[in-house]
C-alpha cells in the first residue's frame, strides 16, 4: 500500500507543479511533463517489482 500512496503523491505533486508552471511561464510546462513521465515510470517499476 505504501508504494501506491507514494505513486498517488507523485501524480498529485506533478499535477500541482504543472498547473503552477502553466500560470507562471509556459516553457516550464516541460518540467511538469518530465515529472509526470517519471511518476508513470516509477509506478510501472513498482508494479513489476511487486
Amino acid at each position: 500500500m505504501n508504494k501506491n500512496i507514494i505513486a498517488m503523491l507523485l501524480y498529485f505533486l506533478a499535477a500541482l507543479l504543472f498547473l503552477l508552471y502553466v500560470f507562471i511561464k509556459t516553457p516550464t510546462v516541460l518540467a511538469g511533463c518530465i515529472i509526470l513521465i517519471i511518476a508513470v515510470i516509477y509506478s510501472r517499476m513498482n508494479k513489476k517489482s511487486s
